[in-house]
């Protein structure tokens, strides 16, 4: 079930608090969909007071029953690694969820966040595909690359990858599917 808390914001452009919904869980079937993930509109509040647009990050779940996907999100976290896995394995043991559930902790940015519930909710192994953005990386000169980003249109079908550089246009390459089942055998062992 999709949840929300009331939470107090200070507002970075006039400083001024302000009270806002932010989500402790986010459930798709619930929710519709993903459009309120992808829009941002879950992370965006507008500024009573001067009307501006702020971006305010808390901790949350993603549920997907349908897939069985649960991913928690504990963004730019300082958190040690052990005592946010030691909080997942409580909240799943006290929601006794199943352990064929697909599990991930997501402890960057929001955009992380996005691309690994794309890379889910497409079917992909997010293991594998992190394996693939090394290839892609080690084949294009990794020194300049920034970042890899897996793209995924709206069917949640694979098109290709973008390399952000210090260039003003990423580059991109497509998806190549026979390369990634051919990384997905070799890692097999991972499941």
């Amino acid at each position: 079930m999709s949840l929300q808390k009331v939470v107090s914001i200070e507002c970075p452009f006039c400083h001024k608090p302000f009270e806002t919904d932010v989500y402790c869980s986010y459930n798709v079937q619930e929710e519709k969909g993903l459009d309120k993930i992808f829009s941002n509109e879950i992370v965006l509040h507008i500024c009573p007071h001067c009307q501006k647009t702020v971006l305010y990050l808390t901790t949350f779940v993603f549920h997907d029953a349908e897939k069985s996907i649960l991913i928690f999100f504990y963004p730019n976290s300082r958190e040690s690694t052990e005592r946010i896995q030691e909080n997942v394995d409580a909240v799943c043991k006290q929601k006794q969820v199943p352990s064929s559930y697909i599990k991930r902790i997501i402890t960057t940015t929001y955009d992380d966040l996005k691309e690994k519930i794309l890379i889910l909710e497409s079917g992909l192994d997010d293991r594998v595909c992190e394996v693939y953005k090394q290839h892609i990386q080690a084949n294009n000169n990794a020194k300049s690359i920034r970042a890899v980003r897996f793209i995924i249109d709206q069917t949640l079908s694979p098109k290709g990858i973008a390399m952000f550089t210090d260039q003003a246009k990423p580059m991109v390459e497509f998806f190549d599917m026979n390369l990634y089942r051919s990384l997905e055998k070799q890692l097999q062992h991972l499941k």
